[in-house]
């Protein structure tokens, strides 16, 4: 492997563990600082004679910071998704217009590459950190599987020498199997 090349990998392993790591740890001083336990809601006021009481609040009881992210994680996921089918179009597209060059266009592609794992990682991160902050401003201890959500994508995202060589073969394999185009057309 090229020596740019390997120090592309090299950077996207120290910034992927990095925002592992500052999510676990952000969330680890959350578990810790944030309120031990819930405080029990006040008492509600006095109903007038026939009023009927509210079963739960606007959310059937749930706490709307945790429906956010809910939202957040399972919206995240066709969005992780499609931007890993539409990075790997770009490049095969890529491949095909540089492939009378593999030096430039290798490290063109393990450019995208390396853009596409930070990416996609700080977009799994974003969902460790509101997860953080639910679990340190309201101590829901629910909130930690968001965290682990955000530690097991990113886990999945550490980019390795294999996995940008086997990626960098896929596009150039499907880049060689694209119809020619013809001149001038886009």
């Amino acid at each position: 492997m090229h020596p740019t090349l390997a120090s592309l990998v090299r950077t996207a392993q120290i910034i992927v563990f990095a925002l592992i790591a500052g999510t676990v740890l952000f969330a680890g001083v959350a578990y810790f600082v944030g309120p031990t336990t819930t405080p029990p809601p006040p008492p509600p006021p006095p109903l007038p004679a026939g009023a009927v009481a509210p079963v739960a609040g606007p959310f059937g009881g749930i706490d709307p910071l945790l429906l956010v992210l809910g939202a957040m994680i399972v919206g995240q996921l066709p969005v992780l998704a499609m931007m890993g089918m539409a990075i790997n179009k770009q490049a095969s597209q890529i491949a095909a217009r540089m492939s009378g060059d593999p030096a430039s266009r290798d490290l063109a592609l393990s450019r995208l590459w390396f853009n596409s794992i930070i990416l996609r990682a700080a977009l799994a991160e974003s969902a460790g950190l509101l997860a953080g902050v639910i679990l340190l401003l309201k101590g829901e201890m629910i909130a930690l599987a968001g965290v682990a959500f955000a530690a097991v994508v990113m886990l999945l995202l550490i980019p390795s020498r294999g996995k940008l060589e086997n990626w960098l073969h896929r596009v150039t394999n499907a880049a060689a199997m694209m119809p020619a185009r013809e001149p001038g057309r886009r």
